[in-house]
């Protein structure tokens, strides 16, 4: 074999093999797209499952609250229905924001008042930790008197007894 033949052999074996390099590239490639479309594929059918029973609960919910309202109550009724069911979701918030901080300290709430009582204490938690009219009031929202009043609640002002002149003789 002549040198020049040599050099054709190589250089074909090269080609071949960079042929097939950029094969197995290509077939990687197409592999990856279509296992990440798969995948998004998947995703994006959970996404509208979980869509579609979230319709369905809201529609539920507003069915039962029409219901609700027809029954002779009026809206007020109904928005207190939906915030005494969201009370127990805002407390688990709560709990779970507080659930992850680390103490450095303790403090001990009460002051023994109360005889230092586990009512007394709950009071005081839901007093100092729990400032749920604040969170309402932040957001535009008045919660009904069943949820309690805020310890600092302005009172309602007294009207002052009009003021007549008097009378020219």
């Amino acid at each position: 074999m002549t040198a020049e033949g040599q050099a054709a052999a190589v250089r074909i074996a090269a080609e071949g093999e960079a042929a097939a390099v950029k094969t197995r590239a290509e077939a990687d490639s197409a592999a990856i797209a279509m296992k990440l479309t798969a995948e998004a594929k998947g995703k994006q059918a959970i996404l509208e499952a979980e869509a579609k029973g979230r319709q369905a609960l809201l529609d539920a919910q507003a069915d039962g609250l029409a219901k609700f309202t027809q029954g002779g109550r009026d809206a007020t009724a109904a928005i207190n229905l939906i915030l005494a069911q969201q009370v127990v979701e805002v407390a688990r918030v709560q709990s779970d924001a507080i659930q992850k901080l680390k103490f450095d300290k303790v403090v001990v709430m009460g002051g023994g008042k109360d005889g230092g009582t586990a009512g007394g204490f709950v009071q005081d938690l839901y007093k100092n930790v729990l400032p749920l009219h604040e969170v309402a009031k932040a957001a535009g929202v008045v919660l009904p008197g069943f949820l309690g009043t805020e310890a600092n609640a302005p009172q309602a002002p007294v009207a002052a007894a009009p003021v007549t002149p008097p009378k020219k003789a």
